[in-house]
């Protein structure tokens, strides 16, 4: 038992931290006040493969700034360039269930990616975090 506890446990904290900074951030953003975006930003990570692309994969947004569960997610942005904003290069993925995109056919440089989610009625999250790759 105490194995299975010393195991668990970092796991069980770093959920728990993950959780309480994403109510903080949405707290954060519901005080705002913006009425313009409803939709909380979220984070992503990119990794790569020899084949020159950038697999991008995230947590997909759960809820609004203003706490309230999201219901009418339609689907993702994902921006890219060679420097951090602006992002020369996006795709608009109109799927909802995603998680997961990979950018392909990427010259040997530095990328820095975004994404941002999108509800049924347009609304735009505020970008996630910035990530990047070097590709040699």
């Amino acid at each position: 038992m105490r194995v299975a506890v010393l195991f668990f446990l970092p796991l069980i904290i770093s959920t728990e931290l993950h959780q309480l900074s994403h109510s903080l951030v949405h707290a954060f953003l519901a005080r705002l006040g913006d009425a313009t975006i409803t939709l909380a930003a979220f984070s992503i990570v990119v990794q790569s493969n020899a084949t020159r692309s950038a697999l991008l994969l995230w947590l997909p947004p759960m809820q609004n700034t203003d706490g309230s569960p999201l219901t009418d997610l339609a689907g993702y942005k994902v921006y890219w360039g060679t420097s951090q904003g602006p992002y020369p290069n996006s795709i608009t993925l109109s799927q909802s269930g995603l998680a997961s995109y990979r950018v392909e056919n990427l010259s040997p440089n530095t990328y820095y990616f975004v994404i941002t989610a999108f509800n049924s009625s347009g609304v735009e999250s505020g970008f996630s975090n910035v990530t990047s790759i070097t590709l040699p």
